[in-house]
């Protein structure tokens, strides 16, 4: 990943920090929240959509390039 931002590293390995750490943060904060208005099964197939959306996102989002075999020539 880092590959991609060449002369930003700093700045993306900051912003990679920044959201595993607002994650570690409101995670189970918000986990509980939904815990409790959602009980189990809705809150699983809340985070199986969210999960299943998150999937599709890179798939569209990353050059085709990152994909190439380098081996390969």
């Amino acid at each position: 990943m880092l590959s991609e931002y060449r002369g930003r590293k700093e700045k993306g390995l900051a912003l990679l920090s920044a959201a595993r750490g607002a994650g570690f943060l409101l995670g189970p904060i918000l986990g509980q929240v939904l815990y409790s208005e959602l009980r189990y099964i809705k809150t699983f197939f809340l985070f199986a959509v969210i999960l299943g959306v998150s999937l599709i996102f890179p798939i569209f989002m990353l050059p085709a390039r990152l994909n190439e075999d380098p081996t390969k020539t």
